[in-house]
């Protein structure tokens, strides 16, 4: 999602939860101290075409405190055997400038394994989760001080997880691993929503800053679609993040006319063909607001066209069973040119 130099102590064996036992508050922070640019990857399990979770929270775990550097209040969905190898880009975050012992990472309890050749997956949740939630930490062999311009990711090491009447849980290694000296700018497209922040700008201009998800990233635009990027408007970017130009470089561009209502999801998918009843076949690259239990989505499009069939779009709407009823597409990626256009640009209600 350029070294790492984030380093980490033993931790204590409970976790230690907001305001409960243990809980140190966060330290403050100055505009002069290091970003943090965080990432996740997974290695490979050839038992599984897809492997869904929901990531809460991660914090670095520190001496001088705790320090949030990604949030999401449902639990951001990942498809971990899409990672294979590769990193995803979550956000950057100022930390204070200190030594760190390592990181951890809060889950909801539910895992959705869809088996190879499987449509459906079978329901599962992490062993030993408790209220819902599940925590993996992870640490390094000896304490680390951060520095300007640094990057970790925490891998997961889902080619050793094991699945038993207990749950998901650990095999012959720990669940997570953590590196500061990975390929960060081999990736797959990553999803972030947020607010533009600062002057009003076209993207023609290039760049802008976009807060959200607990994080602040400087945006350019690769798409030569003229959208007037303003503050306080609402967009989803998707792209690839240029770790030595410290910046997101978003090949789709969106404006989120207004947030989900209670009940939407959020799904983007790639078109397969058409589906029964008139549906059309999308299948699921990332998901906001559910944890996918099927490889497909069945795709009602009420009052607008299907997109044809290769495209990549983004789409939000209603989801019952494996069926998802929506409107406009809110972004829609051309299978040849890779080019997006972005329908709703209009600034949030």
């Amino acid at each position: 999602m350029v070294s790492l130099g984030l380093i980490f102590c033993l931790l204590t064996q409970v976790p230690r939860v907001q305001n409960g036992p243990g809980y140190r508050p966060p330290p403050l922070v100055g505009e002069t101290d290091p970003y943090v640019r965080f990432f996740v990857s997974a290695d490979a399990n050839p038992a599984y075409d897809h492997i869904w979770v929901r990531i809460k929270q991660i914090s670095m775990i520190g001496a001088g405190g705790d320090r949030t550097v990604f949030s999401d209040d449902q639990g951001l969905p990942i498809d971990l055997c899409s990672l294979n190898g590769a990193f995803a880009f979550l956000g950057r975050h100022r930390v204070p400038n200190g030594v760190y012992d390592g990181v951890r990472i809060l889950m909801t309890e539910d895992v959705s394994l869809i088996a190879n050749g499987a449509k459906e997956a079978a329901p599962a949740r992490f062993a030993d989760s408790k209220f819902k939630a599940k925590y993996l930490i992870a640490e390094y062999p000896a304490p680390r001080r951060i520095t300007e311009g640094r990057n970790c990711g925490a891998i997961f090491k889902i080619g050793d997880w094991q699945v038993d009447k207990r749950g998901v849980g650990p095999g012959k290694g720990p669940m997570i691993d953590l590196t500061d000296k990975g390929d960060f700018n081999r990736q797959i497209p990553s999803d972030f929503q947020g607010v533009v922040v600062g002057k009003a700008a076209k993207t023609s201009n290039r760049s802008f800053e976009l807060r959200g998800q607990g994080s602040s990233v400087k945006v350019e635009s690769a798409s030569k679609t003229d959208l007037l990027v303003k503050p306080g408007l609402d967009l989803r970017v998707t792209g690839i993040y240029e770790v030595f130009r410290d910046t997101l470089l978003g090949s789709s561009l969106s404006a989120v006319e207004r947030r989900r209502k209670k009940g939407e999801v959020y799904a983007y998918v790639r078109v397969e063909g058409p589906g029964e009843g008139g549906a059309t076949l999308g299948r699921i690259l990332r998901a906001d607001g559910f944890l996918p239990d099927t490889s497909e989505l069945k795709i009602a499009f009420s009052g607008a066209k299907a997109p044809a069939v290769g495209t990549e779009v983004g789409l939000t709407g209603v989801l019952t069973g494996d069926t998802l009823t929506v409107g406009q597409p809110s972004a829609v990626v051309h299978p040849k040119t890779g080019v997006a256009t972005a329908p709703q640009s209009r600034p949030p209600r």
